[in-house]
């Protein structure tokens, strides 16, 4: 259906005129990210600052097990599943925020039958009606860019929680690698128990056989029997922590493990290299996941602000249809039952509105965005800077702990040789065998907290997923660095609006 008429053509001179003139102004406050409230390195050193390029998870964890079981969690995890979930969400809500900024055209038909009253009318006769028409819906001709700006914000909420759900991932991906590492961790423990009860108790039976002979007395047998028991109820507790860890390892993969924990060798080592330059530029922490959704939110709240200025200027509305009305069916075409309707329309805000209220909590969360975006930084900052720290005494921890176990095992044997040769009580071989126990478990631990403090600096640095740089130009970043003394334009506009 065609409509060629003067009144058709002014209507679209009209329209277009409107669509071509909404949003010539933006009242939002120029954005533009400050540099980072931290120091230029993490280790705040006056040497250049060096960057790194983190790989993704698939090639920074070497151990099978956990390619697999990291795999698993990210298809079956339900945190994940919860995190696409608002991710579709917000992007639906985009999508009806995105449709205010077009017209809507309707088409629209109808048929009406009617029966008059004859009280009324004095005839009870059947009226019939048809009408087919074309309708623009209420449409806002956006002058002031309030739209605008509330499309900018659901936007800018869509890519945050894409951010969120990025953080979700490296959350289960760090988690996952986390609980693997308590997992083996306590089932090395577990077999160093295993194998120090079974040395326990054939201890326990030759000193048994002397003390029958009267080579050994009852205490050194007493002695013996306390030392079997001590390293029994270590292995019990060794096992409660392998159960539990991997209770936790399976909650977080959301599935049953069990089959690959099987093939599960214990010889596998918990220690896993991985080296950060000592003045690593801070910028690395903003591609962090969470601090990029702390700024998608800031754009959010900066739009909002926009938007709230736009609502003290006055409002402009289009509404209209043409098209064909008749009493016959077959005369609804005709060029005589042509029908329009424009109603141009303008809103003036005056009093009893709450627009400088709105605009008061738009610009508080503005400032709370802010804040929380700086706080994040900064605790990012600490994070990686933390872990950067722990890992230079981590190295120097295990070295020690080899040392020391290495020491101990010297020293059991020499007191063994004394005990046999008569020059000792078997106390001292007791005490030696303890303490040979409690360096080989500090050893297990500073190797399982080593690996652990690796995993936590991958995560705190950001992981190695690919930031999605087609959504969003990350431009304003090496801006922020080029001028870090520089101060940032609070307003575009240099006015705001009043009532």
């Amino acid at each position: 259906m065609q409509l060629y008429n003067k009144t058709g053509i002014k209507s679209g001179v009209v329209l277009a005129f409107a669509l071509v003139v909404s949003g010539c102004a933006n009242f939002a406050p120029y954005f533009k990210l400050q540099p980072p409230p931290v120091s230029s390195t993490i280790n705040d050193t006056t040497a250049e600052a060096s960057e790194i390029k983190l790989v993704a998870w698939q090639r920074f964890f070497q151990d099978e097990n956990i390619k697999e079981l990291i795999t698993l969690a990210l298809e079956q995890n339900r945190d994940l599943h919860i995190a696409a979930a608002n991710v579709a969400e917000a992007e639906g809500y985009f999508q009806i925020e995105k449709q205010t900024l077009i017209p809507n055209i309707s088409l629209d038909g109808a048929n009406s039958v009617n029966k008059n009253s004859a009280t009324v009318f004095g005839n009870d006769n059947v009226t019939h009606g048809y009408n087919a028409s074309i309708g623009l819906a209420s449409y806002e001709i956006d002058f002031w860019g309030r739209v605008k700006n509330l499309n900018e914000a659901a936007l800018a909420s869509y890519f945050a929680t894409i951010e969120a759900q990025r953080a979700s991932k490296l959350t289960v991906i760090s988690s996952t690698a986390t609980a693997y590492i308590n997992w083996l961790a306590a089932l090395q423990s577990l077999s160093l128990s295993e194998e120090t009860l079974k040395s326990r108790i054939k201890a326990y039976n030759l000193i048994e056989l002397r003390e029958a002979t009267g080579i050994a007395s009852t205490l050194d047998l007493a002695q013996a029997e306390v030392a079997m028991l001590t390293v029994e109820a270590q292995k019990a507790l060794s096992q409660r922590n392998l159960s539990s860890a991997k209770a936790v390892l399976e909650l977080l993969v959301g599935a049953p493990i069990g089959a690959i924990l099987a093939r599960q060798s214990h010889s596998n080592n918990l220690v896993f290299d991985f080296s950060v330059p000592d003045n690593l530029h801070s910028y690395v922490l903003m591609s962090r996941p969470d601090i990029m959704a702390a700024e998608e939110i800031l754009r959010a709240s900066n739009a909002n602000i926009g938007a709230a200025r736009a609502a003290f200027f006055p409002q402009f509305r289009l509404l209209g249809s043409g098209g064909f009305a008749s009493a016959d069916l077959s005369d609804l075409f005709k060029s005589s039952s042509q029908t329009w309707s424009f109603v141009p329309s303008i809103s003036i805000p005056l009093f009893g509105n709450a627009n400088d209220a709105n605009l008061a909590v738009a610009k508080a969360r503005n400032e709370k965005a802010i804040a929380e975006y700086e706080k994040l930084i900064q605790g990012a900052f600490s994070e990686v800077y933390i872990q950067l720290e722990g890992q230079k005494t981590r190295k120097v921890e295990i070295t020690a702990n080899l040392r020391l176990v290495s020491a101990q095992k010297k020293r059991l044997y020499l007191s063994d040789e004394r005990y046999l040769a008569g020059l000792s009580s078997y106390f001292e071989v007791l005490d030696s065998k303890q303490n040979l126990f409690v360096s080989q478990q500090s050893l297990l631990e500073a190797e399982r907290g080593a690996a652990e403090s690796i995993v936590n600096l991958y995560r705190a640095l950001g992981g190695g997923d690919q930031v999605t740089d087609s959504y969003r130009s990350r431009s304003q970043i090496k801006v922020a660095k080029e001028t870090d003394n520089s101060a940032a334009t609070d307003d575009q506009t240099g006015q705001e609006p009043t009532n």
